[in-house]
This record gives C-alpha cells, structure tokens and sequence, in this order.
C-alpha cells in the first residue's frame, strides 16, 4: 500500500496542522491520556497513544506523543515500509498490514513516542485521531497541547530538548547516577 493510499483510508489527514506542546502549562492531569485511550481502546485507561512523562523532583509533566519528525527516523528504520511520511516535512502514518512487530521503529524514535501492543503485536503512535485530535479537545483549561497551522521552530526545539532531557534524567537516575 503506498503512502497516498493510507492518508485516504485514514481520512485523508494530509494537513500541516500539528500539535503543539506546551509543557510548561502541563498540570499533570492525564486527561489527554485517557482521551486517547477511551479514543482508540474504547476504556479509559493509562494505555493510549500520548503519556505524560512526570519529572517529580522538577515538578514538571510534559506530554508526550509522535512529533512527526522532520525526516523521521522511525520511518527510515522500518523494514517493511509500515510508517510512511508524506513529504520530509509530513505527517508520519502507520500501516497496519505492513507491521511485523519488528519494534525496530520503537527503538528510533529519540522521544518515546511509539509505543508497542502485546495483544495485536503491533506499535501504536499517535495519529491525529484523523485530525480532530481527542488530546486537545480535553486540554482547555492548561491548554498545554493545541492542534496548530504552523509550529514555531524555536518552540519546538525547546520541546524536544526538554523531552530529551526528561528521558536522560530518567536513565541517570535508573542507574544511580545523578
């Protein structure tokens, strides 16, 4: 199935409408969490498509989904073309049919956005919810995640960086390193 086939089926989310994140006005509610999951699972439950990653001593909540990557990693290490970008600025659709299990794309992506479900053996990540994303409906009050035309460069890289740094804190201190 070619990439142009899947934004069909999927509702054609062939938009550059992205989310944003906006982690410092996270309050740490998971109500994005179970948007998603009752969204995709049909229960609420803390098994979704978007976690929020819990900094305690910082006191900070960042939420966390697929960021759809500028030339995105995950897409490059699937052998079996399952994740399809539309562009190398695009958003990154997940083919079902071409999943193996491999989790290879799961170990690329440098957020921990992808995540992997025992029961279908396949990866799950965010999908826009076919561009009305149930995350930022229930985000109003904080408005920590917001669906938007553009992105800000410079937000989006202090995102990121704050991702990555919340995951490198999370490994020093797993290994007792501080």
């Amino acid at each position: 199935m070619r990439a142009t086939e899947n934004l069909s089926r999927l509702g054609g989310v062939r938009m550059n409408k992205y989310l944003v994140v906006d982690a410092e006005r996270c309050t740490g509610c998971e109500s994005c969490v179970f948007a998603c999951s009752f969204r995709h699972e049909g229960k609420f439950s803390l098994k979704a498509r978007v976690h929020v990653h819990k900094l305690k001593s910082e006191g900070m909540f960042i939420p966390v989904m697929c960021q759809n990557c500028d030339s995105a990693p995950c897409v490059r290490v699937c052998p079996e073309g399952a994740l399809v970008q539309e562009g190398k600025k695009g958003i990154v659709s997940f083919i079902p049919d071409n999943c193996t299990g491999c989790r290879e794309c799961e170990k690329a992506c440098p957020y921990g956005a992808i995540g992997f479900n025992e029961g279908t053996n396949l990866i799950e990540k965010c999908d826009l919810c076919g561009g009305d994303p149930e995350c930022v409906k229930v985000c109003i009050l904080p408005r920590a995640i917001r669906f938007a035309e553009t992105r800000d460069k410079e937000d989006k890289k202090n995102y990121l960086k704050t991702v990555r740094d919340a995951i490198k804190h999370d490994r020093q201190i797993a290994e007792g390193v501080q």
